[in-house]
């Protein structure tokens, strides 16, 4: 992915750079996962800006259907020096959920995290990335929203 021959050589500030102008949805923490930077697409999907995101965690992203300790398997393996993918239900600024597949790695104090959003919506509420999410209850009854449907409230 990113350790092209060409990058092996580069400082990390630099390759970070390149890391933020991908078209996928990037994040980059600092070792103690604060938010040192985001690109264009990350901001558009969780529909934080790159300013109210800067120095707060990951944890902007979560909510009650969050699998929190998904999220720090993830977090923790990609300390150990290992590559990692999860699959989270996460928030966006807008309270919206998104089902959000993640792969991330480490670059010397750096934690990076290129995402895939399932429902992830433009300024003008179109998708443009992956597709709505449909959720179904416990029932099989579709519902769109929330994975509670009428049936399943008595």
């Amino acid at each position: 992915m990113i350790w092209s021959y060409e990058t092996r050589n580069m400082d990390e500030r630099k390759v970070l750079e390149k890391i933020l102008i991908t078209s996928m949805p990037t994040i980059v923490t600092d070792i103690h996962g604060r938010i040192i930077g985001v690109n264009r697409d990350w901001e558009i999907m969780c529909r934080f800006t790159a300013s109210e995101s800067m120095g707060r965690t990951p944890q902007i992203l979560q909510g009650d259907l969050t699998n929190i300790e998904s999220a720090r398997a993830f977090v923790r393996q990609i300390r150990s020096d290992k590559s990692s993918f999860a699959t989270l239900i996460n928030y966006r600024k807008d309270g919206s959920i998104f089902l959000n597949h993640l792969h991330g790695w480490s670059l010397g104090d750096f934690l990076i995290a290129e995402t895939y959003a399932e429902n992830a919506l433009d300024d003008e509420g179109e998708t443009v990335i992956g597709q709505p999410i449909v959720w179904y209850c416990k029932a099989g009854d579709r519902s769109t929203s929330s994975g509670i449907c009428d049936s399943c409230i008595e």
